[in-house]
């Protein structure tokens, strides 16, 4: 395999979703569009002013130490927009931008908005929970107009949800991944809106995961873990028996299936015994289970404490392994900006003529 890494764009913080119909971004407030087969880049909504992160927003040292950065987009099938940022949810659209409801935490991670066949759309709460309060999975209806809780987790009891996502290969199935101590790892899913759900694994550091690939007859994943030694782990849909595929150097938030068949993975660098290499990496795989590294950043020098992790991200939504985009956070040479990127691999064109995706 061979990549191909534009320059970094800094007019954008966060490339947060990708589909046949263009790009959504963020810088600060500002929501910008870029239609698909265009490279002009609209203006298309601006979240509320906040406090305290609009007064350090104009330095980028405040905006690491206060996590400031961070919001999420998430445009609906029917065309509508979410937007979280603050924590407060809004409703987006020519009108304006209308708030919704309060959740715990800022927003959600990146790539942890799944919709429902319905149009439903389902998210859960993501912060540091000390209190270990029950998180929430809120389902928003289609015409974001109206909202609830659908569902509670008092038990398992867990710190926070790190995503909620859409099976392709059962369309009413919805997965959960939670985290993040002893006993509180799980992975969780729904055929019914949460309205029932079913629980998975021990609790234990092996069923810690931000993201999920899908398959036919099995679900893998990176260990998301700064605690122990993190792998590559596969389930098999039947028998939810989980099968070891090698050792990983550092946690793994985001995975991710290109249109035309790749697998995509990136890795955290964080502090802990788990974590035993100072760069974030984008890795690539054919099978989901057997990985290779394409690109690196090291960590950037400020400390962790005050100014976070270094980590990639992936963008939401469908997009081809020939035109996508890296998000960068706390690493040398890609912070506070956006990559675009271009695999060549064996198998490119053929997979995506039999439509693996």
């Amino acid at each position: 395999m061979k990549i191909r890494a534009g320059a970094p764009d800094a007019r954008f913080t966060t490339i947060h979703h990708v589909d046949e119909r263009g790009t959504w971004a963020t810088r600060g407030r500002t929501v910008f569009f870029r239609p698909a087969a265009s490279e002009a880049w609209e203006t298309i909504a601006a979240f509320p002013p906040a406090l305290p992160h609009d007064l350090a927003m104009p330095s980028r040292l405040a905006a690491r130490v206060m996590r400031l950065e961070r919001c999420s987009v998430h445009p609906t099938r029917s065309g509508l927009l979410l937007g979280i940022r603050a924590g407060t949810v809004y409703r987006m659209d020519d009108a304006g931008v209308h708030p919704l409801f309060r959740i715990r935490g800022d927003c959600v991670m990146a790539r942890a908005i799944a919709e429902s066949p319905e149009g439903e759309l389902y998210f859960g709460e993501y912060w540091t929970n000390p209190k270990r309060v029950p998180a929430r999975i809120w389902r928003v209806a289609p015409d974001l107009a109206r909202f609830e809780v659908a569902r509670e987790l008092a038990s398992p009891r867990v710190r926070h949800v790190h995503a909620v996502h859409a099976d392709p290969f059962l369309p009413e199935r919805l997965w959960i991944t939670m985290g993040d101590f002893q006993d509180e790892c799980f992975l969780g899913y729904s055929d019914d809106g949460f309205r029932t759900a079913h629980f998975l694994g021990d609790g234990s550091q092996l069923w810690r995961s931000v993201g999920l690939i899908f398959q036919r007859d099995r679900i893998c994943w990176m260990t998301d873990t700064h605690l122990v030694q993190n792998h590559i782990v596969s389930m098999d849909r039947a028998s939810h028996e989980t099968t070891l595929h090698g050792e990983r150097d550092a946690s793994s938030w985001y995975q991710a299936e290109t249109t035309d068949g790749l697998y995509l993975a990136t890795s955290c660098v964080e502090q802990g015994p788990g974590i035993h290499t100072d760069r974030s990496r984008l890795m690539a795989s054919t099978d989901g289970t057997e990985w290779t590294t394409l690109l690196s950043y090291q960590k950037d020098r400020l400390p962790f404490r005050l100014f976070g992790f270094g980590w990639l991200a992936l963008p939401a939504g469908r997009f081809s392994s020939r035109d996508f985009w890296l998000t960068g956070i706390g690493l040398a040479g890609l912070d506070d900006a956006c990559q675009p990127c271009s695999i060549e691999w064996e198998g490119r064109d053929r997979a995506a003529a039999a439509g693996t995706s």
